[in-house]
């Protein structure tokens, strides 16, 4: 049994990779030359803005490409915030902060995915 769901997840993995390839391909995260924002460059490549190109293997995730900042990020209260403390500036989020905090220019890439990929 133990077998046969490790198979499963492991065949499933490269059917997530593709999913989230087109959540982004056409969108606003898409900078290439067909990207669907405003922002856009003269490369065909959707991905090469967020991940090193390298070989694809359905369990690693992609190499992270773009320069992460060096900003360090603070907790806001609210009285409408409910859900408690958080550490803003970790994990994930320092993802997209890494282009959406506004400290680090578009095309600021880390050459072969020198930072450290995470898993999500």
């Amino acid at each position: 049994m133990n077998r046969l769901i490790a198979a499963t997840v492991f065949a499933a993995l490269p059917l997530a990779a593709a999913s989230l390839k087109e959540a982004v391909v056409g969108s606003q995260h898409d900078l290439s030359v067909t990207g669907g924002g405003p922002v856009r460059s003269a490369s065909t490549s959707a991905c090469m803005f967020c991940h090193a190109p390298h070989n694809v293997v359905p369990n690693i995730p992609p190499l992270w490409d773009h320069a992460l900042s060096t900003q360090t990020y603070v907790a806001y209260t609210s009285s409408t915030y409910t859900s408690g403390s958080q550490s803003p500036g970790t994990d994930t989020s320092r993802l997209c902060l890494s282009c959406h905090d506004g400290t680090v220019a578009i095309g600021t890439l880390t050459p072969w995915g020198q930072v450290p990929t995470l898993v999500l």
